[in-house]
């Protein structure tokens, strides 16, 4: 059974807190998908407004290729933009 597993974080969040978190959760699903023989998808939030970013540019539902090579992402465990 595929399962996805989508997660999020405070909207005054910086862009290193973040990756922290992703990071985090990315080992998450890299370990169901191991030792608990889990089908597990990692659900990418789109970025929103970056706090501390100054930019005339809209910020809102940013794709993570935006910033990363999400096939390169994908190769640690599986992920999907949202």
């Amino acid at each position: 059974t595929q399962r996805y597993l989508s997660y999020g974080v405070a909207s005054e969040e910086g862009f290193n807190l973040r990756m922290d978190v992703y990071i985090r959760i990315a080992n998450l699903v890299k370990l169901l998908r191991h030792h608990h023989r889990q089908d597990w998808t990692l659900v990418l939030p789109p970025w929103e407004h970056l706090y501390h970013w100054n930019t005339s540019r809209k910020q809102d539902q940013i794709p993570w290729a935006m910033f990363f090579d999400v096939p390169s992402l994908y190769l640690y465990t599986p992920v999907v933009e949202l």
